[in-house]
């Protein structure tokens, strides 16, 4: 889950790719959305996970567009509505996106989250509630692609 796109990639024994789907709608960019949405908040793209870990508060929030979202948020500012309790909606209508792009190709044991995102603490945890795992996070998660891809370029040498 990176700033552009959400993937769920299922991967058998010799992680060879046997099934994945991708975000393809609106606001598929998670962590572009998340960073909208933390300028609509007036906090930083860092603090956004930690503070909406703040909130216990579940409220229903549809973010298939980033306008819809953003107008969204600013109506629930001018309902006075915490701003935790928001970011907290913010990051759990992500997880119920994304578990549900997740649920189509299937979840088994050993589920690796990888990319930006999962530095973000507020979304791993609202997607381990949805999901109902726990997750294998590599220490910088933003550079298993490249990674990948550096190591695939070189054993074509």
């Amino acid at each position: 889950m990176g700033a552009e796109e959400a993937r769920g990639i299922r991967t058998d024994g010799k992680g060879k790719v046997t099934d994945f789907a991708k975000n393809e709608k609106c606001a598929a960019g998670v962590g572009s959305f998340v960073g909208s949405m933390a300028r609509a908040l007036e906090i930083t793209l860092e603090d956004m996970g930690p503070f909406s870990l703040t909130s216990d508060k579940d409220i229903p929030m549809n973010v298939t567009c980033v306008v819809f979202a953003e107008s969204e948020v600013i109506s629930l500012i001018h309902a006075k509505t915490l701003k935790p309790d928001i970011a907290r909606a913010i990051h759990g209508a992500i997880a119920t996106r994304t578990t549900s792009m997740v649920r189509r190709v299937g979840i088994e044991k050993d589920v690796v989250f990888i990319g930006g995102v999962a530095k973000n603490p507020g979304v791993v945890e609202m997607l381990r509630k949805h999901l109902g795992v726990d997750f294998l996070i590599p220490q910088e998660p933003q550079l298993v692609g490249a990674i990948g891809a550096a190591l695939i370029a070189a054993s074509a040498n």
